[in-house]
Parts: C-alpha cells; structure tokens; sequence
C-alpha cells in the first residue's frame, strides 16, 4: 500500500512529457458515448442513452498543478440523448439534453504515446422536458473522469474515458435529486 501511495504521489509530482509536448495551439476534440443513470445521491430515474460532443481546448499555464503538470482548458459542447422507465408521475420518455462545460484536463505519460488524464469541470445543461430527477428544464453540471490517450499520428489521439455528469437545479426547487450519468467515450484529438 505504501508504495501505491508514493507511486502516485511520483506520478503527480513528475513532469508530463506529453502534455510538454503538445504545444500552446488550439486542439480540437470530437466524442461519441454511451450513457447510464448512476442511482445514486438521490438519483432514483433509470435511464440509458448516448450523445455526441465537440470540444476545443488548449494549455493554460494557470492551471498548472505543482509547477510541472501542464493543465489544458477545454470547452465543450454536447447533445445527450436519455430514454427513461415509466412510473405513475413521469411516463416512459426520450429525454434530449443539450449542454456546454469547461473542463480542466491534466496529462500524465504512461509510455512513449500514451497518456493517463483527469477531469474536472463544471456546465450548465438545457433539457427539453423535466424528469423525474431533473425538475427543472436548466440545470448545472459538475463533471469528473479520467482516461487514456494513444497518440497515433503528428498530433492526433485516440481518447478513451468515462466521467460522471451530474446535473441537478442547485437546490432552486424542492426536492432536488438531480442526477448522476456515467459516461463511456470514444473520441479523438486532433490539430491544423
């Protein structure tokens, strides 16, 4: 155990050869998920779905975590799109979610073209109807994951990752349950 704690610790403290090496362009992202309601923290509506995101992100020297792991901002755009189980309040419904995140990314190398990341985010979230855990139409949404990137050509990755989205209306109706999706990803990195 004690050399898990020490072997992170290195890893956190050790510089990122990867995220060195990209430089301070814009890069641009594309995604494709799939998706599962987690029923936890209140989250008591079961849904399933998937969607499609764009994003475009770059090094931002303020988000620099202990001097040596560069931090890249990334700003999202994404379409979710939810199918729910029936109960006697909310019927079986297709639920269509439209939202924008700015998410904090950070690169750890693993090996020569390949990279551990983190996330950690925040967004606003738009949906066509309420549901049983979002009662109100605009919500916010924390997000964190992690990942894997594979380098496979002159600055293009393939990118592989969950997150956890959790969108709920910060208490501005009663009751809040809010909801929390997990999120499995395929997408790519790219640059001009």
């Amino acid at each position: 155990m004690r050399g898990l704690i020490f072997g992170g610790a290195a890893c956190l403290l050790a510089p990122s050869t990867f995220a060195q090496a990209l430089d301070d362009q814009f890069h641009y992202y594309t995604y494709g998920n799939v998706a599962h309601s987690l029923l936890i923290l209140g989250s008591s509506d079961s849904r399933t779905g998937g969607g499609l995101s764009m994003a475009v992100g770059r090094l931002d020297p303020k988000l620099r975590l202990f001097r040596h792991v560069d931090g890249e901002l990334i700003w999202e755009g994404y379409y979710l799109v939810t199918n729910g189980k029936s109960n006697t309040q909310f019927p079986a419904e297709t639920t269509e979610a439209w939202g924008a995140l700015a998410t904090a990314r950070y690169r750890w190398t693993v090996r020569r073209g390949i990279s551990f990341y983190g996330d950690l985010g925040f967004g606003v979230q738009f949906v066509d109807h309420v549901t049983k855990d979002l009662r109100l139409a605009n919500n916010t949404t924390p997000v964190f994951g992690i990942g894997l990137e594979f380098s496979y050509a002159n600055k293009t990755a393939l990118l592989l990752g969950g997150r956890v989205l959790h969108a709920s209306n910060a208490g501005r109706t009663s009751p809040n349950p809010g909801q929390n999706m997990l999120q499995w990803y395929i997408g790519f990195r790219y640059q001009h």
